[in-house]
């Protein structure tokens, strides 16, 4: 990773850049847009049966709560992007609509691209002024979506969404399939089936994404790594950054490096 720059004036907008990724991504989700700058190797993104490629020069965007995996082209291929981390309400509010979601391939044109690296510019300065005018004028050359997406992951039920809001709340505990199974009255093989159908991911992989997410909100300059992986109930760290790594696609002391 070379560089992370964040500014809390726009609803916490957030840049990452990504250098010679060489992982897969697992089955995850976001709760923001992910617009993503592919500049060197080429990008996978599996949504269900569907796999969407994005070569270099081109961006891709995923949908807030879009249930996706970045599976390897190759053994040895790996690829180089820049991601921006835009919330849905400054998007809506930017472009003054409800509930937007937009085509995961984007084909732009040398203004976009333009636009985009503008955008990283005034983060990297903390320029909210001209940030905000570039990103609006970069979210208007997108290609909407006509197909809405699920909201919050396509939960079907109350008792399921009551489930997620506990593992969310609990997230420093350690949290085991055979508890959350308990939780719910069923046996541990039927509830991991039925919350891969009602969640779109298994139940341990949830509670994995979600605690490196909230680590991800967590770690400063300052903060003892170590320290963190004990508190959100990781084995070790080597364990916790395993599991970042996977999910952000760089480690923690890395990620924390740049901050």
């Amino acid at each position: 990773m070379e560089k992370r720059n964040k500014i809390s004036d726009l609803d916490g907008i957030e840049s990452l850049k990504v250098v010679n990724q060489k992982n897969d991504f697992p089955e995850h989700y976001h709760d923001t847009f992910c617009i993503s700058l592919i500049e060197n190797g080429m990008e996978a993104i599996k949504m269900g049966d569907n796999v969407i490629y994005t070569e270099k020069g081109h961006i891709s965007i995923n949908n807030p709560y879009e249930i996706h995996s970045n599976p390897k082209i190759e053994d040895s291929s790996e690829n180089s992007f820049t991601t921006l981390y835009v919330s849905p309400d400054l998007v809506d509010s930017l472009l003054k609509k409800k509930k937007v979601n937009f085509q995961h391939q984007q084909f732009v044109q040398k203004k976009q691209l333009e636009l985009f690296s503008a955008v990283i510019k005034n983060l990297e300065a903390k320029n909210s002024a001209d940030l905000e005018k570039n990103l609006l004028n970069l979210l208007i050359g997108f290609d909407v979506q006509t197909k809405p997406v699920a909201e919050d992951a396509n939960y079907s039920n109350e008792k399921w969404k009551n489930l997620t809001h506990w593992i969310d709340k609990h997230l420093e505990q350690k949290i085991s399939l055979d508890f959350l199974a308990r939780y719910m009255g069923m046996d541990k093989f039927s509830f991991a089936k039925e919350f891969r159908l009602k969640i779109g991911l298994s139940p341990i992989n949830y509670v994995l994404m979600k605690k490196t997410f909230l680590a991800k909100k967590i770690i400063t300059k300052d903060l003892n790594l170590t320290q963190l992986a004990y508190q959100l109930n990781f084995s070790d760290q080597a364990h916790f950054s395993r599991h970042f790594k996977r999910f952000i696609g760089v480690s923690p002391s890395d990620y924390k490096r740049q901050l």
